[in-house]
């Protein structure tokens, strides 16, 4: 990581950011770069000519108030996850009703759906409601869908055979596992040297335990928490620890 010089003294990020075609990660940011990203976002260039406002938006309205009890269904990786409602009854349901469908006798589709699409997946021989992510093919040319399971946050990859049709009923609940990030923080991600060594600590932090997560703001759909395990001291968070740990920094922005 550096910076890149041309025609003598021309520093090519801040041309990118003058022109809005970049825009600040907030790491060693300086003054100077955080002014000239302002000037191209209030004059609507590049990218900021389709930016909406809504992440802050979303932000301002969260209630410094706003706890649940969770626990972590999935891990991406350090800092990203998915979380369940505590005791979540809807994962009954759903299980209930998926079961009454008798999907492993029902015939598999026909081709795969397109982007976006509800339906039923098989994970280790049960199933469950997945969203399609997005269409490749494994080495032999066979087709395979990328599959999000909803209910609980994790990804595979499925054949036709493994997929089927979603009634009404459980397409029209609302998916039960949540995507959140460890709020004001910065980890490794998966292929960052230290990506494992964090990834690691952080499971040990959350990995089947009752944790109460604080809301601090939203970008999208995405909550960005203070996680507390829900039988501790509140002053002890799993943001702090992982930056007691060196495997997190603060993010400036």
């Amino acid at each position: 990581m550096g910076s890149l010089i041309y025609d003598k003294n021309e520093q090519y990020e801040l041309t990118l950011l003058r022109e809005g075609l970049g825009y600040v990660s907030g790491y060693s940011a300086t003054d100077q770069q955080y002014s000239i990203e302002a000037q191209a976002k209030s004059s609507k260039l590049g990218l900021w000519s389709v930016y909406k406002e809504e992440a802050e938006d979303d932000a301002a309205t969260v209630s410094d108030q706003e706890f649940e009890e969770v626990v972590v269904s999935e891990i991406v990786e350090a800092g990203h996850f998915y979380t369940q409602a505590k005791g979540e009854k809807g994962l009954e349901w759903v299980a209930k009703q998926l079961a009454g469908l008798e999907l492993d006798s029902k015939s598999p589709l026909s081709e795969l759906p397109g982007k976006g699409e509800l339906v039923c997946a098989t994970w280790q021989g049960d199933w469950y409601r997945a969203k399609i992510m997005g269409r490749t093919k494994a080495d032999d040319g066979t087709p395979l869908a990328r599959i999000h399971f909803i209910d609980y946050g994790n990804s595979d990859l499925a054949t036709l055979e493994q997929l089927r049709s979603m009634d009404a009923a459980l397409s029209s609940m609302e998916p039960l596992a949540k995507e959140c990030k460890l709020a004001c923080l910065k980890c490794p991600d998966a292929e960052h040297d230290f990506g494992e060594d964090a990834a690691g600590c952080f499971r040990q932090l959350v990995w089947g335990k009752d944790l109460v997560a604080k809301v601090e703001y939203r970008e999208g759909k995405t909550q960005f928490v203070t996680l507390f395990e829900s039988s501790g001291s509140a002053g002890l968070s799993v943001n702090s620890a992982m930056l007691r740990e060196g495997l997190a920094r603060v993010n400036t922005r």
